[in-house]
């Protein structure tokens, strides 16, 4: 709809242009015209009038045309005006097309480089990050790891204890080097997570290549993570548990 009136309003302007210079230059014309006329035949001398009535129609004819004069340059000057503010409208919107032109190519670079990191992370989830959750989930120091953990009120250490106390214990005995070698696994999740919550990457695409995957091991690992957190309001593992929520529930 202001596509269309824009361009009524662009026609009108085109034909209002011609039509003050066809006007002008027709003002133009008749000016000329008078002013030859005037030269030739008012203006000439006539020896059976006397003085005073050859210089009234002298200066009756310099009025006259300096009132012609006048008004043709007004229409002139008005013509030249518009064609100019239709010369600015032209540049103006020459150049805004260039730079939404450039904008749009930005964007489109920036969007690629997006998409393209984003891939990137993915693949490094199904290649480094997956290799140590399978390790995880092989380690024969835990044994009976629940498929789901829908008896934990809530993802922390205390809760754990309450309804999984043998999973519990069985990671309070193993030995540090596992354990450590668990914790850099989440903490490697738990970065990954944070890339697509607080980094410029395309949350929505990886949903569809990994989030289902994600889910899915991150809800067999809450667990563990849970046995790592004191109380609701630990950092860690914060964005796991964030964006965990987002993709299981969506």
């Amino acid at each position: 709809m202001l596509s269309n009136r824009k361009n009524k309003q662009n026609k009108f302007m085109k034909k209002l242009i011609e039509f003050l210079r066809i006007f002008s230059i027709l003002l133009t014309v008749v000016s000329f015209l008078f002013l030859v006329f005037s030269c030739t035949f008012l203006l000439t001398y006539d020896s059976s009038i006397n003085f005073k009535s050859s210089i009234l129609n002298i200066y009756g004819v310099i009025s006259t045309f300096s009132g012609i004069y006048k008004f043709t340059f007004i229409v002139c000057a008005f013509w030249v005006t518009l064609r100019q503010l239709e010369i600015s409208k032209n540049n103006y919107e020459t150049t805004t097309n260039q730079i939404k032109f450039i904008q749009k190519d930005i964007l489109d670079k920036h969007n690629k480089d997006i998409t393209d990191e984003t891939l990137k992370h993915c693949n490094l989830y199904f290649g480094e990050i997956q290799k140590e959750y399978k390790e995880i989930m092989e380690a024969k120091t835990i044994n009976g790891l629940p498929l789901n953990w829908t008896n934990l009120k809530s993802i922390t250490n205390k809760s754990l204890r309450e309804k999984y106390g043998n999973l519990a214990e069985q990671i309070d005995v193993m030995e540090r080097t596992t354990k450590n070698n668990i914790l850099l696994t989440l903490y490697k999740y738990e970065a990954f997570s944070a890339l697509f919550l607080h980094g410029n990457l395309d949350k929505e695409l990886a949903k569809t290549i990994i989030g289902e995957t994600f889910s899915r091991q991150v809800g067999l690992l809450l667990g563990i993570i849970a046995y790592f957190r004191e109380d609701d309001e630990s950092v860690f593992a914060k964005n796991i548990i964030k964006i965990y929520n987002e993709w299981k529930n969506e």
